[in-house]
């Protein structure tokens, strides 16, 4: 059923769309974090090392003016200490060539300030260039440094000049560069203090920025990324549970088919057997002969749905279009399901909302499946009430069936699978009700084929539901169509007999639900001299173990309500010590290893014939014995 290949398709396609998904957003998000990153980052360090650097320069004009002024004071004092009365020559000498020095050191200073001044654009050095050339301090300087030199050069007037020139020197040093280069330096502290406000507003802001930056890579990068491989995750385990899902579906799947197909087989080949080696009198060849009908017609069904479904995923699927008689056909199809639904006590009607077309042209065979189906799931999960079809056609030519039924209705988590191949609602239902799973799902598929769909219109749990279902067909002319109805009120039930014999002093009680299973190995067990009584629930098994001695329990496994293993732990509880058989049609290996493990004496897998079943019961008797 290729189930195998679904599940690995499924596998392969999340982790396609996991990993192009994934890697796009990481590569997005991480570039533009990153971009973003980068530029605040090196945006901000240019301007912090414009402001080191301009912190730097107002740092060394700061000194070479403080350190002028300190030379102006330094001069002035030395020139004063010169005293021609009663100082040496040597003194003299020794004082001129220190204050030659001091002069050299004043020139290379203002040489540089001049050059700091002059070559650095930033806003502070350019404020106080401003400053010392509107102060006119240059001039000045000249004068100074002119009457230092002439203060201590020995000419002929000498001794003449040399006070008048002394007090030039303090004159210029205290009352005119000592001030100006004073304003100067609060001019230099003034802008030194103003780019420390701005550097600790900009470190502020650096950090905030920092913060915001790192906000920024973490909603813009990791966050992002955290969220895909959350998702990663999220769906990868998604996968994983609907890989589960199908396999177990898969597994569930090919066990109801076995259960499905081996109930049947059971009573068509012991009705069979039956009737080639025992004299059964020609009621009893009737009703044998209808047993095997029936149950024959349900594996050609069966194996229809599962050739159907094959066809269908291969797209080998091809219609066979027709042209027939609409009411002819509902007719049929109620006249079919009728039968059905009277033996369930379910009043099924047949209206149409609209005038609908005499003729029709589509494929007939795969219109009657598909009503089949839907009509056949209302009935079976409807225990008494009615199911009703209303039928019509729309002024588009779309012919649509809703079916809605009083029955068990379906949760929510059951709708959302009910359409998937290979998956049941519940297999508790599948188990009370029958089937393989594939009706909805196939028959959904072949409506898609036929050009229209099936769709679940409502559904309330113990409230029924409604399935709609419409095509797209060739209509040839329109008349009305009334109604159709069970009319269970006015039908008789349909009486149901019992098989009774005697058998030779082993007391034996079948458990089996499928009545038909259950009447033959009554038969059979008689046959061979058994005393026989049957139930066909777990209840009513319980109920005879307490009104009867029994030496050995033949028990179905898969019943409703109270299962084979439920009815397996009472019996027990009821302190019956003899050997419980599991007969079932579940034959695989780990049914049957469940079983043994549980406690029961053996597993029988149903088709058996009745030599093989007397034979393995003797063997069972003669141990326990």
């Amino acid at each position: 059923m290729k189930i195998d290949n679904y599940i690995q398709q499924l596998v392969r396609t999340y982790k396609a769309n996991i990993s192009k998904r994934s890697n796009y957003r990481f590569y997005v998000f991480a570039t533009l974090g990153f971009t973003l990153a980068f530029s605040i980052s090196y945006t901000f360090t240019y301007h912090q090392n414009n402001v080191i650097h301009e912190q730097k320069r107002l740092s060394q004009l700061s000194y070479l003016f403080a350190d002028n002024l300190e030379l102006f004071r330094t001069v002035a004092l030395n020139a004063s200490q010169i005293n021609l009365s009663t100082n040496s020559f040597r003194e003299f000498l020794d004082t001129r060539r220190k204050i030659n020095n001091k002069l050299n050191h004043i020139i290379e200073n203002n040489a540089e300030i001049n050059f700091l001044l002059n070559q650095e654009r930033s806003p502070s050095i350019k404020r106080i260039f401003i400053a010392y050339k509107s102060l006119e301090i240059e001039p000045m300087l000249n004068e100074f440094l002119v009457n230092a030199e002439e203060a201590t050069e020995i000419t002929p007037n000498f001794i003449r000049n040399y006070q008048k020139k002394v007090n030039s020197i303090i004159y210029n040093s205290m009352s005119e560069l000592g001030p100006l280069y004073k304003s100067l330096i609060r001019i230099n502290r003034s802008e030194s203090d103003r780019i420390l406000e701005r550097g600790k507003y900009l470190s502020l802001l650096i950090f905030l920025l920092c913060v915001t930056e790192i906000l920024i890579i973490w909603f813009m990068v990791f966050k992002p990324l955290i969220t895909t491989l959350k998702d990663q995750q999220h769906d990868i385990m998604k996968a994983l549970m609907d890989a589960e899902s199908a396999n177990r579906a898969k597994t569930d799947f090919i066990a109801n088919v076995s259960h499905e197909i081996r109930t049947p087989m059971t009573a068509i080949l012991g009705y069979t057997e039956l009737l080639t080696k025992t004299s059964p009198s020609k009621e009893e060849i009737g009703k044998s002969l209808n047993i095997i009908n029936k149950n024959a017609s349900h594996l050609l069904g069966l194996i229809d749905e599962i050739l159907d479904v094959s066809k269908i995923e291969s797209g080998n699927y091809s219609l066979n279009t027709e042209s027939f008689n609409l009411q002819q056909f509902l007719n049929e199809i109620f006249s079919l399901m009728n039968v059905k639904a009277r033996e369930k006590n379910v009043n099924l009607i047949f209206k149409s909302t609209t005038s609908i077309p005499e003729t029709i042209e589509t494929d007939r065979i795969k219109l009657k499946q598909i009503l089949f189906n839907l009509i056949g799931n209302a009935i079976k999960f409807t225990g008494e009430g009615q199911v009703e079809v209303r039928m019509g056609i729309s002024p588009q030519g779309i012919l649509s069936f809703n079916i809605k039924d009083t029955g068990i209705g379906m949760s929510p988590e059951t709708q959302k699978k009910i359409f998937r191949p290979f998956s049941q609602a519940d297999s508790s239902l599948n188990r009370k009700y029958g089937g393989t799973g594939l009706g909805l799902a196939l028959s959904k598929k072949i409506a898609k084929v036929l050009g229209g769909d099936v769709e679940l219109v409502s559904s309330e749990l113990n409230r029924g539901s409604e399935f709609k279902f419409f095509i797209l067909p060739e209509t040839i002319s329109s008349t009305r169509f009334d109604s159709l109805s069970t009319n269970i009120a006015d039908a008789s039930k349909p009486s149901v007999s019992n098989g009774a014999s005697a058998l030779s002093g082993v007391r034996i009680l079948i458990v089996d639900d499928a009545i038909e299973n259950g009447q033959l190995f009554e038969i059979y067990l008689r046959n061979a001299g058994a005393n026989v009584d049957y139930a066909v629930s777990g209840m009513e098994a319980i109920k005879l173990a307490q009104e009867k001695p029994y030496d050995l329990v033949l028990l179905d496994l898969q019943m409703p309500i109270k299962n084979g293993f439920e009815t397996f732990n009472e019996l027990k509880e009821l302190d019956f010590y003899g050997p419980i058989v599991a007969l079932t049609a579940h034959a695989m290996k780990e049914e049957q290893e469940r079983s043994i493990q549980h406690g029961f004496t053996d597993h029988i897998v149903k088709p058996i014939s009745s030599k093989d079943l007397i034979e393995r019961l003797n063997i069972i008797l003669e141990t326990v014995g």
